[in-house]
């Protein structure tokens, strides 16, 4: 029998479309669709990365030593050249000489006020994104369908479903606050002239410099008082209206 014969034999018994079947281990070109979807799922990987990595970066402040950065503040707003902060500013041009920054009492509180922010904001914002993620999208989607704005959302859907999130923090950054203590007394310790003093620094001086320590223990109860009574007028504060909204 011919090699013809046989080819053409061979060919009416095979099924159709055997004779141009891929052979096996030969692999097969991916479909549009899951490219996409691997697409997607490398974006998604990625962006699941990127949120980690500035959350700690955001986060990375509130766990450092308070002495740590006290520190690294007072070389920051150093006088003369050898401060960070006039460095940056005469190199941009903003200021024509050197400032001395922890000299002045208005300018002192720069320098303190921009530690506290720096350390707390990292704290903050955990607890608000905690918040705002236990809060349902079908929530929104529903009044995005019902016509409502971003602002509209913001004003009557975000806030008061974090109302009681923002109550306590703000409870907490208050008696933070009246707390202050470390930065303070190593950036200024409370100079000049007693210009940045706070109410630790105020009690530990008069308790440990001037040896009065009766003074500072009253001092003390009285801080105690006042932490209370503003705590409760902003409990007041945030109970009036109406009920939480609950979803």
């Amino acid at each position: 029998m011919s090699a013809s014969r046989i080819t053409r034999r061979s060919s009416r018994i095979a099924p159709s479309g055997w004779l141009c079947a891929t052979p096996p281990g030969t692999p097969s070109s991916p479909s549009p669709g899951n490219d996409h979807r691997a697409d997607a799922r490398v974006s998604g990987t990625s962006r699941h990365h990127r949120q980690k990595f500035f959350r700690t970066v955001y986060y990375l402040p509130v766990v450092t030593s308070w002495v740590v950065v006290s520190f690294l503040f007072v070389y920051l707003f150093s006088a003369g050249d050898a401060g960070l902060i006039n460095f940056i500013l005469m190199k941009l041009g903003v200021i024509d000489g050197a400032i001395s920054w922890l000299a002045s009492s208005d300018t002192a509180w720069i320098a303190i006020d921009s530690l506290g922010i720096w350390k707390g904001i990292g704290w903050a914002m955990v607890i608000f994104l905690a918040a705002l993620q236990g809060i349902p999208t079908e929530l929104y989607e529903a009044a995005a369908i019902d016509g409502a704005n971003e602002w509209q959302r913001l004003r009557f859907m975000t806030l008061p479903l974090i109302r009681r999130t923002i109550f306590f923090v703000l409870i907490a950054l208050m008696i933070g606050g009246f707390q202050v203590f470390i930065s303070v007394l190593l950036i200024t310790g409370g100079g000049p002239l007693h210009r940045t003093e706070v109410a630790l620094t105020y009690m530990f001086d008069e308790a440990f410099g001037s040896l009065h320590f009766g003074y500072g223990a009253a001092l003390s109860y009285v801080l105690a008082v006042v932490i209370v009574l503003v705590s409760l007028v902003q409990s007041r504060l945030f109970g009036r209206g109406d009920k939480d909204v609950e979803y």
